[in-house]
Formats: C-alpha cells, structure tokens, sequence
C-alpha cells in the first residue's frame, strides 16, 4: 500500500498487485475504486487498513505536514 499523493483529497492510500488496483478512503475506510480484485481479496485488503488505518492516517499526516 501507499499514500495517495493529492493532499486537495481525503487520506487515502493505493493498492496495486499485478494489473490489480485499489484506491481506498482512510475515514472511514471505503472503496472509492477497485478493478481486478476479487471480493475475497478485497475483504482482506479493507481488513488489513482497518487495522493499520491509524498509522496510514499519521503517515498521511506527517508527510503532507513537511515532516516526513
């Protein structure tokens, strides 16, 4: 996963594997775009940031703040 780099948006963060890709929201954590995941796998990747989202959300935060 990475951090999307438009600050004029939400926090969010891209998912790639392959030819697959994923955008989601970080609050709450949502699809905001997905082709070539099956819903298996998007379950675990919308599982895997629910977990994490707070440490997304602090690295959005920080980089976009000059920190980083």
């Amino acid at each position: 996963m990475k951090a999307g780099a438009g600050h004029a948006q939400p926090p969010h963060v891209h998912v790639e594997a392959g030819d697959a890709y994923a955008k989601l929201w970080l609050d709450p954590v949502s699809f905001a775009v997905s082709a070539g995941f099956n819903a298996k796998e998007m379950g675990e990747i919308r599982r895997l940031l629910e977990q994490r989202r707070d440490e997304c959300k602090e690295a959005w935060n920080e980089f976009f703040s000059g920190k980083a």
